[in-house]
C-alpha cells in the first residue's frame, strides 16, 4: 500500500489535462488509501512543508468568514463545498510525506505524460472531425480544448513548458517544446500566448537555449496566427466597444452601433463592475452573494454581454474584492509575494515559475471559481512549493 499511495501524487498531476473533475474520485482514493496506511501504523518520517502552504487554507478560512455578512448563505455553502480542496490538498500531501517517500521529479513527469495524453487525443478528434466533415474549427481555440477551458489548459501546458526546458538537452526535449509551442498557439487564449512567450524567453535567456527557444517561438507565433487571428480581431472590437461606451456614456448610440461583443469586452465589463462593487463595500459583499452583486451593475449599466453570461469577476483579484474587499485582495497579495521571495531564496526556479504564472492567469480569469482552477493551485503550490530543506521528499531536483 505504501508504494502506492507514493504515487497518488504523480496520479493526479497527471489528471490535470485531461478533464477538470476527473481529479475528484483520485482524491478520494488518496484520502482512503493515506488512513489505510495510518491505520497500518506507518512509521512518521519528518516533513518541512513548503513556503505558503498556509495559503489555501487562508484563503478557504476567507470563505467561511464571509458567510457572516453574505446575503447568499446557499451560494455560500456551496462555494465552501467546491473549494474543499485548499484544505484537502496540503492535508492529504503532509500525511503522506509523513509515510511514504513522494518524488517531486515523478510528480512532474506525470504532468508532462497527461498533457501529451490530452494532446493525442485533441489532435486525433481534431483530426477526425476534418476527415469527416471537411472543418477546422476543431483544431483551434475550446473546440480543442474539449471538457477543459483553453485558458486553463494552456496554464498547464505553459508550466509544463517550463518543466520540459529545465531539463537536459534530449531529441524528447526538442520535440514536447514544440509540441508545447503549437499547443499554446492553437488554444488561442490570449493570457496563454503572453505566459508561453514569457516562458520561452525565460528558458533562452537561464539555459542559453535560444536555439530551442528561437524554434519554439516561431511554432507559437505561427499556431497563434493561424488559430487566434479571429481573437485578435475580437480584443479590437471589444477595446473600440468599450472605448465607445465610456466616450458616449452608453453601451450604444443610434447613430453608430457598437462593435459585436464578444469575451474581451465581457471581461472589461465585468472589470469595471468589479471595481465599483469594491467601492461601494469596501469590505465585500460576502461568500456567494459575489455574482447577484456584479448583475446588479451589469443591469444598471446595460452591460449586455457580460449580464448575458452572468460573468464572474474573471480576475481573481477583483473576485476577491467583490466578495471580501481589500482583506480579500491583500490575503492574496501577501499569500502570492511570500512564494515569489521564499523561490527566489532558495532558488526554485520551478516554484518561481509556477506561482507567477499563477499571478499572471490571475489577473483575466478568477481561478478560484473552476476545479480546474482550486485544485491545481492547491496542489501545485504543494507540490512544487519552495522548501527550506532541499533534500525533503517533495523537494528532489526534477531529473
Amino acid at each position: 500500500m505504501t508504494r502506492l499511495l507514493a504515487w497518488m501524487p504523480p496520479a493526479c498531476a497527471f489528471l490535470f489535462p485531461l478533464h477538470p473533475r476527473a481529479t475528484t474520485p483520485l482524491l478520494i482514493a488518496w484520502g482512503v488509501l493515506a488512513l489505510a496506511v495510518a491505520w497500518a501504523k506507518q512509521p512518521r518520517r519528518e516533513v518541512h512543508q513548503p513556503a505558503g502552504w498556509w495559503g489555501g487554507p487562508l484563503v478557504y478560512g476567507l470563505l467561511a468568514l464571509g458567510l457572516g455578512w453574505s446575503t447568499s448563505p446557499e451560494a455560500g455553502l456551496f462555494a465552501l463545498e467546491v473549494k474543499a480542496g485548499l484544505l484537502v490538498l496540503p492535508a492529504l500531501f503532509l500525511a503522506t510525506e509523513r509515510m511514504v517517500d513522494v518524488r517531486k521529479d515523478r510528480i512532474s513527469r506525470a504532468l508532462l505524460l497527461g498533457l501529451l495524453v490530452a494532446a493525442a487525443i485533441g489532435l486525433v478528434d481534431a483530426a477526425w472531425t476534418t476527415l469527416q466533415s471537411g472543418s477546422w474549427e476543431q483544431w483551434r481555440y475550446a473546440e480543442l480544448a474539449g471538457p477543459l477551458h483553453p485558458t486553463y489548459l494552456a496554464w498547464y501546458w505553459t508550466f509544463g513548458l517550463f518543466v520540459a526546458l529545465t531539463k537536459a538537452d534530449s531529441l524528447g526535449k526538442w520535440a514536447f517544446t514544440l509540441l508545447a509551442a503549437a499547443m499554446i498557439g492553437l488554444l488561442a487564449s490570449k493570457a496563454g500566448w503572453v505566459a508561453g512567450g514569457v516562458v520561452l524567453g525565460a528558458g533562452a535567456w537561464r539555459g542559453r537555449r535560444w536555439r530551442m527557444a528561437a524554434a519554439a517561438s516561431v511554432v507559437l507565433v505561427a499556431a497563434g496566427w493561424w488559430a487566434g487571428a479571429g481573437r485578435a480581431v475580437e480584443l479590437a472590437n471589444g477595446l473600440q466597444a468599450e472605448a465607445a461606451v465610456a466616450a458616449t456614456d452608453s453601451p450604444t448610440t443610434d447613430a453608430a452601433p457598437a462593435p459585436r461583443a464578444g469575451s474581451t469586452t465581457g471581461r472589461l465589463q465585468a472589470w469595471s463592475a468589479a471595481w465599483s462593487v469594491l467601492l461601494e463595500h469596501p469590505m465585500g459583499v460576502g461568500t456567494g452573494s459575489s455574482q447577484a452583486a456584479l448583475d446588479r451593475v451589469y443591469a444598471e449599466r446595460g452591460d449586455g454581454y457580460a449580464a448575458s453570461h452572468h460573468m464572474n469577476a474573471h480576475n481573481a483579484y477583483l473576485e476577491a474584492a467583490v466578495a471580501w474587499g481589500w482583506g480579500g485582495v491583500f490575503a492574496l497579495l501577501l499569500w502570492w509575494s511570500s512564494l515569489v521571495l521564499a523561490a527566489w531564496r532558495f532558488k526554485r526556479w520551478d516554484a518561481l515559475a509556477f506561482v507567477l504564472l499563477a499571478a499572471w492567469m490571475a489577473c483575466t480569469e478568477s481561478v478560484f471559481e473552476l476545479q480546474s482552477g482550486v485544485v491545481w493551485m492547491a496542489f501545485g503550490m504543494y507540490a512544487w512549493g519552495p522548501r527550506r530543506d532541499h533534500a525533503s521528499a517533495a523537494s528532489v531536483a526534477a531529473a
